[in-house]
């Protein structure tokens, strides 16, 4: 059997970990619903019993099985968003949809931390042509990167911009960070990913901030 390349290896570590990230969240809605749906069902035996039946109680327990009903439906929806883009062929990219969905997937991580994101600007879409799948894994990185490197509570701005060969997406938590260092984008599997992407990662801990150069076109 072939074995997979050090681009392909790096790829399938990344649909595991997402995968697995994903179907943890899934799980969570499920078993705030099945306590919800246990919570009922004792309420539904007293009330059988002669014990008064509490609409307030009741409302509360609606409330929280359909809010976790909608949680799921989105994880779901960032699932779909995120299996439909496997692949390893050159297409355009939005980059500002596509670093949106990366958020998303990083959101249990930045909940962990207790990292805020700002609001991205609403600047036009940024379109370049690049491989969609392998781009995610980068802004993935990026991200986890400087989550992973921030202090709880500080205030991480993600920004899209385009330039005269490509974009950006700029990273900053506006305060240095002594541990955000290039080590891990420094071994040979990801600068593999990095020249494939014809990408460069500027990391500024000073300033607590890295910089995703991205070119217009993949050539």
């Amino acid at each position: 059997m072939q074995q997979p390349s050090a681009i392909e290896s790096l790829g399938l570590s990344f649909f595991r970990n997402v995968s697995a990230s994903i179907s943890h969240e899934i799980k969570n809605s499920l078993a705030i619903i099945n306590e919800n749906a246990g919570l009922l069902e004792d309420l539904t035996l007293l009330a059988e019993k002669g014990a008064p039946l509490s609409c307030q109680r009741l409302q509360r327990l609606s409330v929280s099985i359909k809010q976790q009903v909608d949680r799921a439906d989105a994880i779901v929806r960032k699932m779909n968003r995120f299996y439909h883009s496997t692949g390893h062929m050159i297409q355009p990219v939005n980059l500002n949809e596509t670093t949106l969905l990366m958020i998303e997937v990083c959101e249990p991580l930045i909940q962990l931390r207790k990292i805020s994101i700002s609001d991205m600007a609403p600047d036009p879409p940024v379109v370049i042509a690049s491989i969609l799948f392998y781009l995610e894994r980068l802004i993935w990185m990026c991200l986890n990167e400087m989550v992973n490197a921030m202090a709880a509570g500080e205030i991480l701005t993600v920004a899209i911009e385009k330039h005269r060969d490509g974009a950006y997406i700029r990273l900053n938590a506006a305060g240095p960070l002594p541990a955000l260092t290039t080590a891990g984008f420094s071994s040979k599997q990801e600068s593999m990913m990095q020249a494939l992407l014809q990408a460069c990662i500027q990391i500024d801990s000073k300033n607590g901030e890295i910089l995703l150069d991205l070119p217009k076109e993949i050539h």
